[in-house]
């Protein structure tokens, strides 16, 4: 059935523009690093969650998965709370995750596996954010002839281990946005090859019948004959 509900036509307009924001975000954050060793990588790791949350939103809006773009939603919630220069974030995260609850048909009961796969995108998302900010790694560097500090970088093995997580949530988006196949109805009428059997004998009963009886008529002219030989 189409869906017609005016708020999922700007389902994708919310993943583009948490893309669009994400980027912008990595992109400062780059700049302004002033030659912290793996900066780029840092900036990648930061706003990756939340690009991979709009991707995933994006692929279930058009699969049909209304409880994936909910969970999707969710998940960009608390991973925006890092930072304040990410709680603009939370404008298209409320957003699909509203819009996720009204696609989701309430007469059409989830599998199991479907809904295992929202928490397990949900959580993901969150944690792919805290793995990269749960331990505290203060870090010195030179830029030129200044010394830099940084009370709490991202080394690599927690860019890592965010990356490990976050590749966790696609294949489960993946494998839950596939085609659900239904199984062939074939109706059976009961007696249907009977009934033709049936009229098979009337209607050969029928013709038995009248040749028996054109046999009958035939024979009575030759019999009123005999008295005149």
């Amino acid at each position: 059935m189409r869906n017609t509900d005016p708020l999922q036509r700007w389902v994708a307009v919310a993943c583009v523009a948490t893309n669009a924001y994400a980027v912008v975000i990595g992109v400062v954050r780059f700049v302004g690093s002033e030659g912290e060793p793996g900066s780029l990588r840092i900036s990648v790791s930061l706003v990756a969650p939340f690009v991979i949350a709009a991707q995933v939103a994006l692929l279930a809006h058009f699969s049909g998965r209304g409880r994936l773009v909910l969970a999707a939603g969710a998940g960009m919630i608390p991973a925006a709370v890092i930072s304040v220069v990410s709680l603009p974030l939370w404008i298209p995260a409320l957003f699909l995750a509203v819009a996720g609850w009204r696609q989701i048909d309430r007469t059409d009961p989830a599998p199991v596996s479907e809904m295992v796969s929202s928490v397990v995108v949900t959580v993901g998302i969150f944690a792919a954010m805290i793995a990269l900010l749960v331990q505290r790694d203060p870090l010195e560097w030179l830029d030129g002839t200044v010394d830099q500090y940084s009370d709490n970088t991202i080394t690599a093995s927690e860019s890592l281990l965010s990356v490990t997580i976050l590749g966790l949530v696609v294949i489960v988006a993946l494998l839950a946005a596939r085609p659900r196949t239904v199984a062939p109805i074939v109706l059976v009428t009961p007696g249907s090859s009977g009934g033709a059997g049936g009229s098979g004998d009337a209607s050969g009963s029928g013709g038995a019948d009248v040749s028996s009886g054109g046999a009958d008529v035939s024979g009575d002219p030759g019999s009123s004959e005999d008295p005149d030989g």
